[in-house]
């Protein structure tokens, strides 16, 4: 478990809208489609709030796919990445399965080692949790220094950093200050906004605490975006 820190940007994870499937079945990677007037009612409740230059990434999955093509009719300032890591999770032979007929057995397994335990055959918790956090990785945290300044701004940030008493006269024009040192230079960040699926909402959660990985299902948060609903983390 890592430490929680609060993000320099704001990450929304929006929910697809109501999926056309009956309620009571089992469905992460099942691809079934979403409501169409559902989802334009969401893009343009969205279309209010999002804010300029964030960057949109979707699952695809149907269900999530139709809500940007919505969005970005309603907002052309958007352009949406096409993101497979941020689909639900695998359920494998349980997809598309009634839960009420899922064995005990098979929860119970699942229960008792939560974050190994391949529930259905096909993905873990830590398997589902490792893609999402690569993406998080990816979006929501800085670039290293020597990556957000370059090699040559990086060199000079070491040069003021080890010999400060040298460089405290140093008016040269691409000396860099000390507030530029290389543990502190960080880019901002654009806002993002995931269109993904409950289970990936909660890994955000989960990630933002500084939880890669939970290892009891007491730990997976219980509550999630309704469809067509959002959470905002960071600032």
């Amino acid at each position: 478990m890592g430490a929680a820190r609060r993000l320099g940007m704001s990450l929304w994870v929006v929910r697809h809208a109501q999926p056309q499937i009956a309620p009571g079945i089992c469905y992460g990677a099942l691809d079934v489609p979403a409501d169409p007037a559902a989802t334009q009612a969401t893009a343009q409740a969205l279309a209010q709030v999002l804010p300029q230059g964030a960057q949109l990434r979707c699952s695809v999955l149907q269900r999530c796919e139709l809500l940007p093509h919505y969005l970005c009719a309603l907002r052309p300032d958007f352009v949406c990445k096409p993101e497979p890591r941020l689909v639900e999770m695998n359920f494998g032979i349980y997809e598309g399965v009634a839960w009420a007929d899922i064995p005990k057995d098979a929860l119970d397994a699942w229960t008792a080692d939560f974050s190994n335990h391949r529930f259905g055959g096909r993905e873990s918790v830590a398997q589902f949790m490792a893609r999402v956090a690569e993406v998080w990785d990816e979006c929501c945290v800085p670039a290293a220094p020597q990556e957000a300044l370059g090699a040559r701004a990086a060199e000079r940030c070491a040069q003021v950093k080890e010999e400060p008493a040298k460089r405290a006269g140093d008016t040269e024009h691409n000396a860099l200050p000390p507030s530029l040192l290389p543990d502190q230079v960080r880019l901002p960040l654009p806002d993002q906004v995931w269109i993904t699926h409950a289970g990936v909402a909660r890994a955000a959660v989960l990630l933002e605490q500084g939880i890669r990985i939970p290892h009891s299902a007491a730990q997976w948060p219980a509550q999630a975006p309704a469809f067509g609903g959002w959470i905002k983390l960071g600032n």
